[in-house]
């Protein structure tokens, strides 16, 4: 007894978050611009159904059928998914089709009418022949194996996105819809679980359904409140679209003209000496910014920042290093003359270029 009221409130105020976070989802939505139509309509039907699970826990509120009515949404979470996924990745969905993805919920929603409508002795005996009860738990069934292959389509439909545009400018970070997918796939095996349970005639089976039904709208519940407290980051990247730009003819000139200018300021002035040497500074030197400097780094030099310059000091190192006047210094006070500021970073960027240690370096040098 003292479950089942738990039970009735934990549902009681899952329903009123549920509808609360619509509103805050509306918001989000309109500040954000953003369509989060799916998701507020997934979770209107979450919203629901832990209503229909109040009715059907204290079934003295209303008619007993009643929360029949209400397992319609059965055939709805699917669908919604796959929509709600479909417009993460910010593709329109046709709306003469949208009707046949709901046509299990109507026709679910016809059949059980006439039921819902009969007085509630009459209903409620009928409720109790193994005819009715039969066609309930088959009703079940065939939900949890339509939102199965929803599962499978939307798991082949993000599948099919992040492979479409291979080889294109354009390319999916779908790290979040991944994890609602498996988030969704989690809460359908739990549902899979709780019926087996449920036709094997387990005493407690009706009670871990009804938990079953809980875990799963609270899993929703939390998912919507990530995206309504972190709409920025969250939100906003259930899937980032990451275009890769083609660079204009003028920028790609202004980087082959910069080229030299660098190779000047690193062979002839050696600026690599400063140990304070960033890329900042050297822009500032170059009199430009530090993203067409990193670009012309990148492209022109096939190397990073600090990959090129610590080239040139390893470089000036072993010129210091072969000098014989610099035979009473340690390796690291001729690395420091060299630009490195930092032990770590001398020994990782010399072995990364030579392969060797600077003791290994020298001395096959000297057998040699």
């Amino acid at each position: 007894m003292i479950l089942k009221y738990i039970s009735i409130a934990v549902c009681g105020v899952g329903c009123l978050q549920g509808l609360i976070l619509i509103a805050a989802l509306k918001k989000v939505s309109k500040s954000k611009g953003k369509n989060l139509t799916w998701l507020m309509l997934f979770l209107l039907a979450v919203s629901i159904t832990l209503g229909g699970r109040i009715m059907y826990l204290y079934p003295n509120i209303v008619s007993s059928t009643f929360p029949l009515f209400t397992d319609f949404i059965l055939f709805l979470y699917g669908p919604l998914f796959y929509f709600f996924v479909r417009g993460a990745f910010a593709e329109l969905v046709v709306s003469r089709r949208i009707v046949l993805h709901f046509l299990p919920a109507i026709i679910h929603v016809v059949l059980t009418l006439p039921l819902i409508m009969l007085p509630k002795a009459n209903a409620h005996h009928l409720i109790q022949t193994s005819a009715v009860f039969n066609y309930l738990i088959a009703i079940v069934v065939i939900a949890l194996v339509h939102n199965i292959i929803y599962w499978i389509v939307t798991f082949k439909y993000i599948r099919n996105k992040k492979k479409e545009h291979q080889g294109t400018t354009v390319t999916f970070d779908a790290y979040y819809v991944d994890y609602v997918k498996w988030l969704f796939g989690t809460v359908i095996l739990l549902f899979t679980a709780s019926v087996i349970i449920y036709l094997e005639g387990i005493s407690w089976a009706d009670n871990f359904f009804q938990m079953t039904w809980i875990v799963a709208s609270w899993f929703a519940l939390g998912f919507v409140y990530l995206v309504v407290a972190k709409p920025d980051s969250f939100g906003d990247y259930l899937v980032r679209v990451k275009n890769q730009v083609v660079r204009s003819e003028r920028e790609q000139a202004q980087m082959v003209q910069l080229a030299p200018k660098v190779e000047e300021m690193l062979e002839t002035q050696r600026v690599y000496l400063n140990t304070e040497l960033s890329l900042i500074g050297l822009a500032k030197m170059l009199d430009v910014n530090t993203v067409i400097l990193s670009k012309t780094i990148n492209q022109e030099f096939d190397l990073g920042f600090y990959d090129l310059v610590n080239q040139y000091r390893v470089k000036e190192f072993i010129e210091l290093g072969k000098d014989p006047a610099n035979s009473r210094f340690t390796y690291f006070a001729l690395a420091m003359r060299a630009g490195f500021n930092s032990k770590t970073s001398f020994n990782k960027y010399f072995k990364k270029q030579t392969g060797l240690t600077p003791k290994q370096y020298f001395r096959k040098l000297e057998v040699a």
